[in-house]
């Protein structure tokens, strides 16, 4: 009985990151091309720096 209740922790464990990963992968995918809108842009308009 107790390796059966490790070996579900276990899945579950596994179960819980891979789906933490998904999600962290899903939102690169869509902030990568709103980071880079903002970069082009910040290139084309620079701000000038204060003294």
């Amino acid at each position: 009985m107790l390796c059966f209740s490790v070996l579900t922790h276990i899945a579950v464990s596994l179960f819980l990151s891979g789906i933490i990963t998904l999600v962290s992968r899903t939102a690169n995918s869509f902030q990568g091309p709103f980071m880079a809108k903002r970069v082009e842009l910040d290139i084309a308009y620079p701000v000038p720096m204060s003294a």
